[in-house]
């Protein structure tokens, strides 16, 4: 069979037309090696040749401080050895067959005019890069290097109740009688069941306390026949699999609970205790968000705020993904931020000076609405008021625009800088009545000239955190209503904020900046995380998604189509990635108590980190692409 002959049968080159086959098959040769053979070593120019497996399997190699070479990764059919050589680098690790060998050896300047003339063969590659990008990744996270004495326990932070719920969880029926279910729980040794329905929903939760306090209070005959329904908490707090440990912690204590059911779609799937979830968490480890809730002040508050690098620089070195990184610091975060607010109020209110009687609600946006905080987000912020009359509305004007600044204040002593923009209960322009907020909004998105989308696109990603989540809710609603009225919005969106491109030239070369405080690097986050972000959101915002994190967009985008999950999968790497090197940047800085940035000098990076980046760059500037042709096909 002549190359071109087999190359029609093996993916990626069976996405090649006949004409295009016939001018790569010039550059391949055929190569067969027998067992234990050294190919392709570092040592080679970044003119070596790539190497594609049809049969066999390839060991990649690193030599060891003893000088012997260990293998660090394997390659198998259907795959490039190493695409280095396609990007004008060497090669990044020595290849040698790990059994009978039978591979296409390519030219790089063959393989790289065929990508650039075939979309459908580049799209390929890039499949293949991104299969080797996770196992960089995988690697680079591994490899993190951190003294067991600064470490706090971390499993609470990475593991889910789905992974350390009781399961399958115990169950009972309204119409069960007390005694039955007090003869179960004895027997079963728990404390506690899910009351069901018919069709297995979970309807409440009877515990041993509410028969000892309830049925036992009837007398010794009648309590053992009472129906366990009069007995049951009706309607009872229950969270998802998915939730933290940390997160369920913290819930159970705040609201004075001691078992939680785990429900899924309505059913009860699992039971959770307090004392099943502190049995995990080591004596040592301090959760930060249940000392901030019963912070006394802003000292203690800013004290909690330093100790998130430990908890940062633990769950780095231990977790996998930056995204759970990211979330656990936005817990504790909201929570230092709602206690500010609290201290703040408590202040004003013990000064003889109470808010007007109005309900409010107090939103965080941008990444702080997102659940994507790193470890120093500014402020960004702003206040609903309630639908009151003009009168009322002055007065609560007057008396909220001091508690803004006491608060915007209050918060850069904690820890959070005072926003650049301005996006703060401060300003003005980031208060105001249910109705005020909706007229802005439509004012944004029908008018929307540079500064207001800039505004918007800070604003759109918020959340309730203190007061009447409704007003967040209704808020919400004008979005999704605006959005569909004025579908030039997201056209004048991706204009602003897509007008940047990735610091990568042609052959995957980095473009650092050429002045300024990141001269000489390039951005992760103007350059890379922002451009996942605001891409993924404008997808959502037309498709009505109401997810607020970047990767339950994402999902629900390839639920409904939008992306295919092989490109999902590319965007949530690349995401993943850029957020690992933000968080052990910003971890870095403060470890050598540096200013907190998001530049890095790429020639400062691993081999391999570089490459993550690289790759993580070239998704980022395929999503942009695509982003353009969406939506300038709306117009």
């Amino acid at each position: 069979m002549s190359v071109i002959e087999e190359l029609k049968t093996v993916e990626p080159f069976c996405q090649l037309e006949n004409s295009a086959l016939e001018a790569l098959a010039t550059g391949i040769k055929e190569c067969n090696l027998p067992p234990n053979q050294y190919f392709l070593e570092v040592t080679d120019e970044g003119t070596a040749p790539l190497y594609f497996i049809l049969q066999g399997i390839v060991e990649l190699t690193r030599p060891a401080s003893n000088g012997e070479d260990v293998v660090v990764d394997y390659r198998h059919e259907g795959t490039f050895v190493d695409l280095a050589p396609l990007l004008g680098e060497k090669p990044h690790t020595a290849a040698r067959s790990a059994s009978p060998l039978k591979a296409l050896e390519i030219e790089g300047t063959a393989l790289n005019d065929a990508a650039q003339a075939n979309p459908a063969f580049f799209m390929a590659l890039l499949r293949n890069q991104r299969q080797q990008a996770d196992h960089l990744y995988s690697e680079i996270v591994q490899r993190q290097d951190h003294h067991a004495v600064t470490r706090i326990d971390s499993f609470p932070f990475r593991r889910r109740l789905s992974e350390i719920m009781t399961t399958p969880p115990d169950t009972c029926r309204t119409d069960d009688t007390a005694g039955e279910v007090a003869l179960a729980m004895s027997r079963k040794h728990v404390r506690a069941m899910s009351v069901i329905s018919g069709d297995g929903r979970l309807i409440g939760i009877v515990t041993a306390m509410d028969i000892l306090g309830k049925a036992l209070a009837l007398g010794p005959r009648e309590w053992s026949m009472v129906p366990v329904g009069k007995l049951m908490t009706p309607h009872p707090i229950s969270l998802s699999p998915q939730t933290f440990m940390f997160e369920a912690m913290a819930y159970m204590v705040d609201h004075r609970v001691r078992q939680i059911p785990v429900v899924e779609d309505g059913v009860p799937v699992g039971m959770v205790t307090l004392a099943a979830l502190m049995g995990y968490r080591s004596q040592q480890t301090i959760v930060a968000a249940g000392r901030a809730r019963d912070a006394k002040d802003l000292d203690a508050l800013r004290l909690i705020r330093q100790e998130m690098l430990p908890i940062a620089d633990s769950l780095l070195a231990d977790s996998q993904h930056a995204s759970e990184v990211m979330e656990v610091l936005t817990h504790v975060h909201h929570s230092i931020i709602r206690r500010t607010y609290e201290l703040c109020m408590e202040k004003r209110i013990q000064e003889g000076n109470s808010p007007p009687e109005a309900e409010v609600c107090f939103l965080l946006m941008g990444s702080g609405g997102r659940r994507e905080m790193l470890l120093g987000p500014d402020q960004d912020h702003g206040l609903v008021y309630e639908d009151v009359s003009d009168e009322m509305f002055e007065e609560l004007e007057a008396w909220y625009g001091d508690f803004g600044e006491e608060l915007s204040q209050a918060l850069a002593s904690v820890g959070y800088p005072l926003c650049e923009g301005n996006v703060m209960s401060s300003n003005p322009a980031w208060r105001g009545r249910l109705k005020d907020w909706q007229d802005r909004i439509v004012n944004w998105m029908s008018n929307p000239e540079p500064q207001k989308v800039r505004d918007t696109t800070i604003f759109l990603d918020f959340v309730p955190l203190i007061g009447n989540p409704s007003f967040a809710h209704q808020l919400q609603e004008v979005v999704r209503l605006a959005v569909k009225e004025f579908p030039g919005f997201l056209f004048q969106m991706m204009e602003l904020d897509l007008s940047h491109k990735v610091p990568l030239g042609f052959f995957g070369r980095f473009l650092p900046e050429k002045t300024g405080e990141g001269a000489g690097k390039v951005s992760l986050k103007r350059s890379g995380s922002i451009f996942l972000v605001d891409c993924i959101r404008m997808y959502s915002l037309e498709e009505q998604v109401p997810a607020l994190t970047t990767l339950d967009r994402l999902e629900a985008l390839v639920r409904r189509n939008i992306f295919t999950p092989d490109t999902a999968e590319q965007i949530r790497m690349a995401f993943e990635a850029l957020a690992f090197l933000r968080v052990r940047q910003e971890v870095a800085n403060l470890n050598h108590q540096e200013p907190l940035t998001h530049y890095v000098d790429p020639s400062a990076l691993s081999r391999s980190e570089r490459d993550l980046l690289r790759s993580a760059f070239r998704v980022v500037d395929k999503l942009q692409q695509m982003t353009k042709r969406h939506f300038g096909k709306s117009i």
